[in-house]
């Protein structure tokens, strides 16, 4: 190792020989010592860091710290030496500072000040996850995340209270405390009233000071699961949610009452129509149907005999099977271009249906669609890929069919789609497609070939 000693005999020795080589009369004074330095202070952020400060000499100088924190490299050096501070992270709250001092032989010394940013400060924190829930009409669980901070080592509890009964807030802690990160469990029950209730929990922490922090979280629960009432023969339902589906074994409320039945008010609240709701409304005559529903279901309207029209709103994207069989005195039904599915059955029996517009949107007709109903024509559309089986079977006054496929194998046609339908029914197909049809062995079963026709 070359030491402090060392160096400045060997600088000597440099001096001397160029002193010999010189002529005596034009000697040169020797050159004065210098040491500068580029800054003489640093800026260190909290988390430290390595800083850089230019040193220019033309003398051997060394470098020392004041602080164990902060460190220097290289510990000395010469002529255009980059003098490197090493920072570490600050741990306390606090503004440090450090002094760095270079010195050397014959000059005086230079001090670089290192000012160190405090560690920022301890903030509590108290957060949830939501602030709000919409709770459903029926028995349901909701957990929301408590993140507690309100101390350093996160020991403080918290509380929870609510302001109504019936909605309940469990911890891992137990009901009505908590410490830390935690979560919430919070039990609604099914809303038995016709009116939708509220309830506020408020989670609270003691904060830095004796402050308070305190979050709440907003329970909303719409009416009961279903609403229904009959009052002059008007049945009217509501429920801010899907109306409950019902079976053959299992009426709906109003059942028993169903011959009292003349109308029927569906209201913007409800989503669907469900299965078998107004089976057998005999004496039923004015439906009214909202458009917030989407779907009407299985035997909704099943041998409902005295419903002689119904108006199905753009909402409903389903008709679901034997939706409206049976209904005797329905004599036109208009399916909307928002229905994609049309159930089994969904119009089976229906004798004195006369006419009924299928829209583009359904591409299956299914199993016994319109059997055994009295339609005298039918339209149907190109972007039905399958007519199934009995679709249209002992439909004895169809008279017309209306296709629009360019060749008659581009649909499918299941076992009896149009069994018993009259023998003299006319098939009406696109222009130059007539021969194909009147060759195709599938669509002959049920259209005599001088009964096939060109549009």
């Amino acid at each position: 190792m070359i030491t402090r000693t060392n160096k400045l005999m060997t600088a000597a020795a440099v001096l001397l020989l160029v002193t010999a080589a010189s002529c005596k009369e034009d000697a040169v004074a020797p050159e004065p010592p210098i040491l500068s330095i580029a800054s003489d202070s640093v800026t260190a952020v909290a988390a430290g860091g390595s800083y850089t400060v230019a040193t220019n000499s033309n003398v051997l100088w060394t470098a020392e710290s004041s602080a164990a924190w902060c460190t220097v490299d290289p510990g000395e050096g010469i002529r255009y030496n980059a003098l490197t501070v090493h920072v570490t992270a600050n741990d306390v709250e606090a503004i440090r500072m450090a002094t760095i001092t270079l010195t050397a032989e014959g000059v005086e010394a230079k001090t670089i000040t290192v000012k160190q940013a405090a560690k920022a400060p301890f903030l509590p924190v108290l957060d949830i996850s939501k602030s709000t829930i919409d709770a459903t009409t029926s028995d349901s669980t909701y957990t929301v995340t408590v993140k507690d901070k309100t101390t350093k080592d996160n020991t403080t509890t918290w509380t929870v209270t609510s302001t109504a009964a019936w909605c309940a807030v469990d911890t891992i802690w137990g009901k009505g405390k908590g410490k830390g990160i935690d979560t919430l469990k919070i039990r609604v029950p099914a809303n038995p009233d016709d009116t939708a209730r509220i309830a506020t929990i408020t989670v609270e922490a003691d904060s830095l000071g004796g402050a308070k922090m305190v979050k709440t979280i907003t329970v909303t629960q719409a009416t009961k699961a279903f609403i229904w009432k009959l009052a002059g023969g008007k049945l009217t339902l509501n429920g801010e949610c899907p109306m409950p589906n019902y079976a053959e074994n299992s009426y709906a409320p109003w059942y028993a009452q169903r011959e009292n039945i003349k109308s029927i008010v569906i209201n913007d609240s409800l989503t669907n129509i469900g299965d078998f709701a107004f089976l057998n409304c005999t004496d039923l005559t004015s439906v009214t149907i909202s458009a917030s529903v989407t779907s009407i279901g299985t035997s909704a309207f099943g041998s409902c005999i005295g419903l002689t029209s119904i108006t199905i709103p753009k909402s409903v994207t389903s008709i679901e099977e034997n939706a409206f069989s049976h209904c005797t005195g329905l004599t036109s039904i208009d399916i909307p271009d928002s229905v994609t599915t049309v159930g089994t059955g969904a119009f089976a029996y229906c004798s004195g249906l006369t006419s009924v517009t299928i829209p583009k949107t359904v591409t299956s007709i299914e199993e016994s669609t319109f059997a055994y109903s009295g339609l005298t024509s039918v339209t149907i559309p190109t972007t039905a890929t399958s007519i199934g089986e009995n679709a249209f079977s002992y439909c004895a006054n169809l008279a017309a069919v209306h296709v629009s496929w360019s060749a008659p194998d581009a649909v499918t046609l299941d076992n009896n789609a149009f069994f018993g339908i009259k023998r003299d029914a006319k098939l009406h197909v696109p222009s130059g497609s007539l021969s194909a049809y009147k060759a195709s062995e599938l669509w002959k079963t049920y259209f005599k070939a001088e009964n096939m026709t060109e549009k």
